[in-house]
């Protein structure tokens, strides 16, 4: 399922549709027999930088049902680990300028680059830090 994220095969709104059919079946009372499917997208969707992978963990996550027990304690800690990651794996460099010497930028401060761990393909965001 992750190569198939990275790859494109499978889209965000795939899964959300994927998810939206599997919940069809949820019944109170019953448990939920898309469990180990729903987890097993969990863990995938735990180091994939989209809207649709935080909204997924999260709400999955802050879910109190009996019956999806099992697939809420997976997103929890995918939730938890996703977080961890995205405030610990910050650094901030300084560039070097043309000439090979370290240049301040934007006005003497460094430029900070980010990478979102988990990807294959690493993603970078900038800004004054």
């Amino acid at each position: 399922m992750k190569e198939g994220l990275r790859q494109e095969a499978i889209t965000d709104n795939t899964l959300r549709n994927f998810v939206s059919s599997l919940l069809q079946d949820l019944r109170r009372g019953e448990r939920f027999p898309h469990e180990l499917a729903v987890a097993a997208i969990a863990v995938a969707l735990e180091g994939r930088a989209t809207d649709f992978a935080d909204e997924f963990l999260h709400d999955l996550s802050r879910l109190e049902l009996a019956e999806m027990s099992a697939c809420i304690r997976v997103a929890r800690e995918c939730w938890k680990d996703r977080m961890q990651v995205t405030h610990t794996r910050s650094k901030s460099f300084r560039l070097a300028a043309g000439d090979g010497s370290l240049s301040s930028l934007a006005g003497g401060s460094a430029i900070s680059l980010r990478t979102d761990v988990g990807q294959s393909e690493q993603r970078f965001t900038y800004g004054a830090a």
